[in-house]
């Protein structure tokens, strides 16, 4: 399914094999300065990195060298750590936000029409859902992503997020159900070259336009390429609260 739990100590990629899906994908602008590319898979080790620990992907290299220069083991450490260390964020008692977890999911009548319709059917609704995904990340980077400054009392914009898109094809249930998670780092680059957390605040803010831009995108692709049209639905109202 892909939504489950994965048993202890099971490799994520024997997991997704055996849930029949696609290994993890790197996206974003923010990729660079990771040393990463847009479609390279997601390893297990790198998302430990990154999403578990707030270090920089490629960290074992890193602190590999530092002591083979002569640096001590938590200089070494430090080096690969991308913003705020996680042990300073914990002993202030707070629980370190690593990540956010962007789920994009077509509305229900594609997901039919996914479901019951031919290969080329099943082609358009997947492209025009890729495209949407693409175009609401690239809108977020441009229009919305900012990084904290200065123990959070400035911002600046952050057009460059570091993404790991995973396809899933069915719900909890097993029953049909395309969607995509895409993990965001909450680690961007400044600037000046160090690293920082986002505003998730400004994130959260935005999620039901960007929401809104994913369903209009991925929408109007699949009525432009299969002939169909949308009907408008008058929403009632419910229960007061």
């Amino acid at each position: 399914m892909g939504d489950g739990v994965r048993p202890a100590r099971k490799p994520m990629k024997d997991a997704q094999e055996e849930a029949g899906l696609p290994p993890g994908v790197w996206m974003g602008r923010g990729l660079p300065a990771l040393g990463l590319t847009a479609g390279q898979t997601v390893t297990e080790r790198q998302a430990e990195l990154l999403f578990g620990e707030g270090r920089h992907r490629d960290a074992d290299r890193i602190k590999r060298e530092c002591l083979d220069d002569g640096a001590d083991p938590e200089t070494a450490r430090l080096a690969t750590v991308l913003g705020q260390p996680v042990e300073e964020i914990e002993q202030r008692g707070q629980v370190p936000l690593l990540a956010l977890d962007f789920v994009f999911r077509p509305q229900a009548s594609l997901v039919v029409l996914l479901a019951l319709g031919d290969d080329h059917t099943r082609r358009v609704i997947e492209r025009a859902h890729e495209r949407a995904i693409a175009v609401t990340l690239g809108w977020l980077e441009e229009e919305v992503a900012e990084v904290r400054w200065a123990s959070g009392r400035k911002r600046t914009k952050a057009p460059a997020l570091v993404v790991a898109k995973f396809r899933h094809f069915d719900n909890r249930h097993g029953f049909p159900l395309l969607h995509d998670h895409c993990l965001i780092l909450n680690r961007v680059q400044r600037p000046d070259g160090t690293w920082g957390a986002l505003d998730t605040v400004r994130r959260y803010q935005h999620v039901v336009a960007a929401g809104t831009l994913y369903t209009l995108t991925m929408t109007t692709e699949v009525c432009e390429e299969l002939g169909l049209a949308t009907v408008p639905r008058e929403v009632t109202p419910g229960p007061a609260r």
